[in-house]
């Protein structure tokens, strides 16, 4: 089962020193820049037989003698370097396989699995010519559903070439995807620093902005949604999307009056981007007391907004907003057709305080019960309810009075 797992051994090039734990030629090493955890797969297969096997000064000199052919010739190179992984493992093997010791047949099945990565037919190197070709199949790869066969071809383009800037950002746009949001920061910048296009520099820049976003590291993310914004070409499309992921964190760190500035260069750059710029600017101006600015706002994306459950929430906020203003007939008819299309308690929640309002106290305790059914024992929700009780009881007092 050894031997057959590691006829289709690589033209990994190890440069192993067993006695001195040194790289002997790093000029040889596939780019280190490039798989998870910051180590290539042939540096944990080194690690690994480093420290089953480190005093065998015989295979040390077996190994230093193939490092030199392999300079000398690639293919002969191959030859014995895949003779020498199935020598140590075959011999690590039978060192361990008497004693039964599970860990170490574990670390030979890894070591065997990571040999196996690069498949015997990537043994061929990429030209130059076919580096979009491959990019395309990689694409194809990630449309497809198999992220991890695209992650192959672009390793093995860039252990080809490795300043080839296209495939190392697509290479860490599927780790940004995979949630390894510190090694796709590290592509990103080195596929910033290889680019020749200020359209795929500013790329990288906003994407290590969203990393650092989804890491909640909201001053880093503001920094390099700057250098996107400052590095884009005058007429690159995605700037609008820069404006807005800059906004986003903005409000964020509760810089409204900054998150106003970028939404609304982000409305009017990409007319895509419309609705959910209204949406933020809109939100923000509620934040800041300016409500006639966010009704308008708000107005405006319900012309907009196609999805009847989001009109739902955008009548939500907007009767929130007529609240505030006192207009409090117009708001109640907002909660009113938010609640035809989806029963949710927040609208029941707000709609009983506005019936407050207007006077209606035991349809608005009738929405606060409904409202604690959906959501029960909430401490706001309750206080409300009491609130309208007390309002009631002195009403029928006055009323009594009269």
């Amino acid at each position: 089962m050894v031997g057959c797992s590691l006829l289709s051994t690589t033209s990994y090039n190890f440069n192993i020193n067993l006695n001195n734990n040194q790289n002997t030629n790093d000029s040889n090493r596939i780019d280190n820049n490039l798989p998870f955890n910051q180590n290539s797969d042939s540096e944990k297969i080194e690690m690994m037989l480093r420290k089953n096997i480190e005093n065998h000064k015989e295979l040390t000199e077996l190994i230093n003698k193939s490092n030199k052919k392999t300079q000398d010739n690639f293919w002969n190179g191959f030859i014995i370097g895949g003779t020498i992984v199935f020598g140590l493992c075959f011999y690590y093997y039978n060192q361990h396989l008497k004693k039964n010791d599970k860990p170490c047949l574990e670390n030979l099945n890894e070591i065997i699995r990571l040999n196996n990565r690069m498949d015997d037919k990537k043994i061929a190197l990429i030209q130059k010519e076919d580096i979009t070709k491959w990019i395309n199949i990689a694409k194809q790869s990630i449309s497809s559903g198999d992220s991890d066969d695209a992650i192959r071809i672009l390793e093995y383009i860039l252990y080809c070439h490795p300043t080839e800037y296209k495939a190392r950002e697509l290479y860490a746009s599927i780790l940004l995807e995979k949630g390894n949001n510190l090694a796709a920061i590290k592509q990103f910048e080195f596929a910033a620093t290889y680019s020749n296009s200020l359209h795929s520099t500013a790329s990288c820049y906003n994407n290590i902005g969203l990393a650092y976003s989804k890491m909640k590291k909201y001053n880093e993310a503001l920094e390099y949604y700057n250098k996107a914004i400052q590095t884009a070409a005058v007429d690159d499309k995605n700037t609008g999307v820069y404006f807005s992921n800059r906004a986003a964190i903005n409000q964020r760190l509760n810089n409204y009056q900054s998150a106003i500035q970028d939404y609304s260069r982000s409305i009017n750059w990409d007319e895509h981007r419309k609705l959910r710029g209204l949406k933020g600017r809109a939100t923000c101006y509620s934040i800041l007391k300016q409500h006639d600015k966010a009704l308008e706002d708000y107005t405006t994306c319900l012309e907009l907004e196609k999805d009847n459950k989001s009109k739902a929430d955008i009548q939500y906020y907007r009767g929130k907003e007529l609240r505030k203003l006192r207009r409090y007939k117009e708001a109640l008819e907002d909660l009113d057709n938010a609640l035809k299309i989806k029963e949710d308690s927040k609208y029941l929640h707000t709609r009983a305080g506005i019936k407050r309002k207007l006077g209606i106290y035991e349809e608005a305790i009738r929405d606060h019960n409904h409202a604690l059914k959906l959501r029960p024992n909430d401490t706001k929700y309750i206080k409300s309810l009491e609130k309208t009780r007390r309002a009631l009881e002195e009403s029928n007092v006055r009323n009594a009075k009269l």
